[in-house]
């Protein structure tokens, strides 16, 4: 199909002809149409730069927390649950050996599927008191991307009502327009009919 009907094809559909029977409220719903797929494309593009702002402040967060926290080699005293299960439960019992030559014992969190008297690395803070593991980078993408494709849905709802609403008044008002147009032809009709 050559280029100049696509053209005129697309401006006949946004109602933007010289066309008679093309009404301004015709036109007024193209720009609205027109209007609402920039708002989509901008919604997508904002909502994929504060995923991308996301997982960079987060990553930095991360990587700071790695810098801060050790690594601990603990003795557990219980079989771990899965993988990654444990690091949003209560985590599992196990000793370790402060630098002092101190031995402790309490819950610690780790990825690793362990059995009982098996050694693992956990990590601690300064105060060899045990704390979640900092977020992997794939979690930390799937974060990123989660709260990306959430705030697209969100903002494009809210922009799918708006357009509804302003394609509802678009109606009435055409609609309107319709009836007293046909009123003025019916008394036209009529009057010649007498």
């Amino acid at each position: 199909m050559p280029k100049y009907t696509l053209i005129r094809r697309a401006a006949r559909l946004l109602g933007w002809t010289r066309n008679p029977l093309c009404r301004p409220v015709d036109r007024a719903e193209g720009a609205l149409r027109v209007a609402a797929g920039l708002a989509v494309v901008l919604t997508l593009a904002l909502a994929i730069g504060a995923g991308a702002v996301r997982y960079e402040r987060e990553t930095a967060d991360a990587v700071a927390a790695r810098s801060v926290l050790l690594h601990v080699p603990v003795e557990l005293r219980a079989d771990t649950p899965s993988a990654r299960t444990d690091a949003i439960g209560p985590g599992v019992v196990a000793t370790w050996t402060l630098p002092d030559g101190t031995v402790r014992t309490g819950r610690v969190y780790t990825g690793e599927i362990a059995a009982d008297g098996d050694t693992v690395t956990v990590w601690m803070d300064a105060s060899y008191e045990a704390v979640h593991p900092p977020a992997t980078d794939a979690e930390l993408l799937q974060r990123a991307v989660l709260g990306a494709v959430l705030t697209f849905l969100l903002v494009l709802a809210g922009l799918a009502g708006a357009y509804r609403i302003a394609r509802r008044r678009l109606d009435r008002h055409r609609d309107a327009a319709w009836t007293r147009d046909w009123l003025v032809a019916w008394q036209s009709w009529h009057d010649r009919s007498l």
